[in-house]
Parts: C-alpha cells; structure tokens; sequence
C-alpha cells in the first residue's frame, strides 16, 4: 500500500488499484505489473524483474496504469541467492542495496532512469554472512541494516551504519566520481622525473569508518625504505603529494600505500 496525499495505491494480484478520498477506486491498471517495490510520487512506480539465465536483475519505472516508463534504468548483474533490497529514499529517487564481490554496494536512481549515485560502498563485507538487507531514512540520515551469522537457535547478528543523505542523493551523474568508493593508487606524474613527480591516491568511505590510517613509503630496488610521505589518519577522499628525491641518485624506486588490508605498490624511475 502507497499514500500520497489524497491518493492511496494498493498492489495486489499483479495489478495496481488507485483510489481517491474516501478510499474510493479511481481505476484498475490496464497492465499486468510485477515486483513493484517503491513508489515515487507522481503516478510512478519503480519495479524489478530478475532473468535467471543470466543472472542479472532489471530495474524499471512504470506508472500507475501499468505502463513502463522507463524500460530500464539500470542492469545489475548478481546471483539470485544473493541478498538485495530496493525502496525509495527522497522526492522521485529509490536506491538498490545489494551485494556484489563481497561489497555491500547502494545504487541511487531517480524516475527518469538517471544514476545519482553508482556503487556506493556501504560496507566491505569480505567473507561475513549476509543477508536480510533493508534500509530507512529519519531525517537526514540512511540508516542501512542486514543480519548476520545464526548464534543459536533464534538469535542472529545485526548490522547497522548510517551515512548522511546528501551522500546518497541530489548528486547528478557527472558529478558521482567526487564520491570515492574505493581505494586506488595512480601512476606518478612524470616518470621517469627529475628530481620531483606527485603521486595520487584516493581513500574510500568504508562501512562508519570516517577515518583511516594511510601509510605512502618510498623504498629503493633492494626494499630498503627511503621516504615517508604519509603516516597520518585521514578521511575519505582524493589526495595528492609531491616527492622531492634530490638527495637520491638515478634508478628505479618504488611507493606502496597502505590502508586497513589494502596495500598497493607502483614503480617510477629516477633519470638525472
């Protein structure tokens, strides 16, 4: 059952029934619907249909007649078995929660098929138990819960984190890369150099963890370490350093960043 306003929406034996004051029927939808999950205001429903065969799930706009709308406003390529939860989080916006490689990863949509947010990282989720995704908005929080692992007969493990909503929502497309998902350490610019180059890396949003510690070592051809540029916490993000090797003579050099379990090296080449 859907409200908005005056307007009450019920989805029941594949078809959506509208009514108006006094819970009066307005209409019957025309179509048949499946797997409607939220919706988005204004007439529009978002739905989602799964193809077994190849393992992916769709997701749809449709509207209260049964019409589609948008056909497809995004594929999501996943095991059935694996968990999934799908609802609306603001104005005509819906967010998937699922997960994928071990990530509990939130997509963001609104009703005219357009990502605002693509693969946020909710939670690393590495080998745990998941399942029972679910997710609620109070205020201008998501709060993004699943259960766990079975601890004796009824009792099972809960998980919440909660991120603030303008995370999630009113960013457009072009402007998602700013949400950094993951960790990544780029090749230093120039190399070969003399004697300075900068190196950049980004430090992801990770479960509630706002802040991490960041390790960005220097070491010569035989491991020996040779410079620290980064031994510091710091917050999720683009960063960039600049590194000074006019003490060093000409070779090839190595920088490893290190954060939590993930660690990254990369080669760049000292020319004089």
């Amino acid at each position: 059952v859907f409200f908005e306003g005056s307007k009450t929406f019920v989805y029941t034996h594949n078809h959506i029934y509208s009514f108006g004051e006094n819970f009066t029927l307005k209409k019957i939808s025309e179509n048949t619907v499946y797997n409607i999950f939220s919706y988005l205001g204004d007439d529009k429903f978002a739905c989602s249909l799964y193809n077994y065969q190849e393992k992916r799930s769709f997701y749809s706009v449709i509207s209260s007649d049964g019409d589609t709308l948008v056909p497809y406003v995004t594929t999501i390529y996943r095991e059935y078995s694996e968990p999934m939860f799908m609802a609306h989080i603001k104005n005509d916006e819906f967010i998937v929660f699922y997960l994928k490689d071990k990530k509990l990863l939130a997509n963001t949509y609104n009703s005219s098929g357009e990502t605002i947010v693509d693969k946020f990282v909710v939670y690393d989720a590495d080998n745990e138990v998941i399942k029972d995704l679910t997710f609620s908005v109070n205020g201008n929080k998501v709060m993004f819960g699943w259960s766990g692992k079975q601890n004796g007969e009824y009792d099972f493990d809960i998980y919440c984190v909660s991120y603030d909503i303008d995370l999630l929502t009113d960013i457009k497309k072009s402007q998602s890369t700013n949400i950094v998902t993951e960790y990544k350490l780029e090749q230093n610019y120039p190399n070969p150099f003399n004697p300075s180059t900068t190196i950049k890396y980004s430090i992801p949003v990770v479960g509630n963890e706002n802040i991490r510690s960041v390790q960005l070592t220097i070491y010569d051809v035989l491991g020996r370490e040779v410079a620290t540029l980064v031994n510091k916490e710091q917050k999720p993000g683009n960063y960039e350093v600049t590194f000074d090797a006019s003490n060093l003579s000409s070779g090839i050099y190595y920088y490893q960043l290190k954060s939590g379990s993930f660690v990254e090296s990369k080669k760049m080449v000292l020319l004089r």
